[in-house]
């Protein structure tokens, strides 16, 4: 699983995040572009390599991060506390719509990453998506 430890600022994070989502989410891994990356986050190409590497490594890296930032919204301290499975229900379905009113297209992100056939990532990914769902 991708355990790089990315240096750089939060804000910089976020933007090159917000626009990564946006990109993925429109786009397959090899049709998604870098530079659109870039002008989206309003930063250079060049910065995101440096930091990144390669489209992979930010590919994989913005799956994490997502991944991450899902489950700590939808699995808080309370969601353990319910106990009727319809308030449960209903509770991480709200939880889901305050997601999707942060982040449009993250289930549409997620989508193309499930259904992902490029033989670049393909792997990768499928070991991601079983290792975070033990």
């Amino acid at each position: 699983m991708i355990k790089e430890n990315i240096n750089i600022s939060s804000d910089k994070l976020t933007k090159i995040m917000r626009a990564s989502l946006d990109e993925f989410a429109k786009f397959n891994y090899k049709n998604a572009i870098l530079e659109n990356i870039a002008k989206n986050a309003n930063i250079s190409k060049s910065l995101i390599l440096y930091h990144f590497k390669t489209k992979k490594t930010l590919y994989l890296y913005t799956y994490n991060y997502f991944y991450s930032y899902t489950k700590s919204k939808i699995l808080d301290d309370n969601v353990y506390k319910i106990n009727d499975f319809f308030e449960l229900m209903e509770y991480i379905f709200y939880k889901k719509v305050s997601l999707i009113k942060e982040y449009h297209n993250i289930f549409d992100f997620y989508l193309k990453v499930y259904f992902e056939k490029d033989n670049s990532v393909f792997e990768d990914i499928q070991k991601l998506i079983i290792y975070n769902y033990k």
